[in-house]
């Protein structure tokens, strides 16, 4: 199962979490699975969605943040030259 095929069961995710798995995958997190029904919240059961960077995962990740966030990697405007997507493959 990958976290593009997963949704919530109970009813859609509030608008300020839109959006926050499609972040952190960018970000290098691999989805790890899910806990159904892991909790009670206001009387409904909810799952827990569980994404994770592990130690083997984080020297290709490191050096690919180091190399978007160098200053070489922006012009005078301010603007990136290269994206994280890019630099991580």
């Amino acid at each position: 199962m990958s976290l593009a095929n997963w949704a919530p069961r109970e009813r859609p995710e509030p608008e300020f979490l839109q959006g926050t798995y499609v972040r952190l995958e960018r970000f290098g997190f691999q989805f790890e699975g899910v806990f159904r029904n892991d909790m009670v919240v206001k009387g409904k059961a909810r799952d827990t969605a569980w994404l994770a960077i592990t130690d083997e995962d984080w020297p290709a990740l490191k050096a690919a943040y180091e190399a978007w966030l160098a200053p070489d990697n922006f012009d005078s405007a301010g603007q990136q030259a290269r994206s994280l997507e890019t630099l991580r493959i």
